[in-house]
């Protein structure tokens, strides 16, 4: 898989995966095809992306939900919701690993 931190390239992955977005992502995703050529199918494959701050979550939805419903998507919309959940836990807590610029949480309060 091309992973260029590119904001078109993590636009293509994301077109690619976006029709397993939906139903079919909640009956795959904890399936292991092992690999495929191209990408796998089962899951978005867009941490690269998301980890660099090439594209970001709110994005990812937005294309998302603008093909399949909130209820065909759900499965898939919660786990980017946990994705930023965790990557604030973590960010907050900076000896479990350092701050990125690039973190979808605020900044922690100095107090």
């Amino acid at each position: 898989m091309d992973v260029t931190p590119t904001h078109e390239r993590a636009l293509a992955r994301l077109a690619q995966f976006l029709p397993a977005a939906g139903r079919r992502y909640a009956e795959t995703r904890n399936h292991d095809d092992g690999p495929v050529a191209g990408g796998r199918g089962d899951v978005s494959q867009l941490t690269p992306w998301l980890h660099a701050g090439v594209i970001t979550e709110t994005e990812v939805l937005d294309v998302v939900l603008r093909q399949h419903s909130p209820a065909a998507a759900e499965k898939f919309i919660a786990e980017v919701f946990w994705r930023i959940y965790f990557s604030c836990y973590c960010m907050m807590r900076p000896r479990i690993t350092p701050r990125s610029p690039r973190s979808p949480c605020p900044p922690r309060p100095r107090w």
